[in-house]
């Protein structure tokens, strides 16, 4: 094929425009749990072939997806490991929504003191921005992949559920923030609202500490005493966990935003553009405060 040929098959893709090179994005998703489950439903992660997202010409080993073997058994999801990532799943969203949901239950039933001066709305404002720096990049690759999800259907298995992992995540980072904000403006001592801060940070790293728990161990066997061992079954015996560890590699994606026909792509590449919004957002903690005061039975 040659190089003309290439860009009419680009040209056509997209309408006849020539693709925009700034909209092409590669996204280093972290090994998260929300990564590696979604991940796990790949069919193409699993095979040992060139990477889609470079050219196949340039014949480098390193476009290579990593070897999904122990010994020479070739890994792949088996339906008992599909099952258990609906049941980790399953157990994850009971226990973020019911740490999420209980929280907000209690700022709107107990006593709250919102009315505070500029001092304490200054450092809500700031701990609300420390927050929403890391919330930012899981709202990113939870967009990324429901977005990659949607326009490659056909590389997973339970497409469902792999369209469903992504949204929750953006789901609880939006949770996640939304909590903080009432939570923060319903105090106003200093050492509690920095108490409040440090365990909602803590809470919104849990998906990321499950996945560094599994990407912690990868199995592995020397290839001069392969020999050695018994391979009889291993896809069927290993855990769910070391197949996670074992993606932990190839868990990059491009991301290409030029189909403006798309929704999830106009949202993406404007939340992209328009960062300055999400700079100001903690001054919400403003009219949350004056909110508190005019409508919360149990505001001070």
């Amino acid at each position: 094929m040659t190089d003309n040929t290439k860009v009419n098959d680009k040209e056509q893709v997209h309408g006849g425009n020539k693709v925009d090179p700034l909209k092409l994005r590669e996204v280093s998703l972290s090994n998260d749990f929300y990564t590696l489950c979604w991940s796990c439903l790949r069919t193409d992660i699993w095979k040992a072939k060139p990477n889609p997202h470079y050219d196949e010409e340039v014949g480098n080993d390193e476009f290579l997806w990593e070897d999904k073997t122990i010994g020479e058994e070739q890994l792949s999801l088996t339906d008992e490991n599909l099952r258990d990532i609906k049941i980790y799943m399953l157990c994850f969203v009971v226990t973020v929504l019911y740490v999420l949901v209980g929280i907000i239950i209690q700022v709107f039933t107990g006593e709250i003191e919102a009315s505070c001066n500029w001092d304490i709305r200054i450092l809500r404002i700031l701990l609300v921005a420390l927050v929403e720096m890391n919330l930012l990049v899981e709202f990113r690759q939870g967009i990324v992949k429901l977005k990659y999800t949607y326009q490659n259907e056909g590389e997973f298995r339970e497409l469902w559920l792999a369209k469903f992992i992504p949204l929750f995540q953006i789901t609880c980072v939006l949770l996640s923030w939304i909590t903080l904000i009432l939570f923060i403006c319903s105090e106003t001592d200093p050492l509690s609202m920095i108490q409040d801060f440090t365990g909602i940070c803590v809470f919104t790293e849990l998906d990321d500490w499950i996945g560094g728990h599994i990407c912690s161990t990868t199995p592995e066997v020397p290839e001069e005493i392969i020999k050695e061992y018994d391979f009889t079954n291993i896809n069927e015996k290993i855990s769910l966990s070391m197949k996670m560890s074992k993606l932990q590699d190839d868990t990059d994606i491009i991301e290409d935003l030029n189909d403006d026909s798309f929704l999830l792509n106009r949202i993406a590449y404007f939340f992209y553009t328009h960062k300055y919004i999400i700079y100001i957002l903690p001054i919400i903690c403003i009219p949350v405060e004056y909110l508190y005061l005019r409508y919360h039975p149990y505001a001070k």
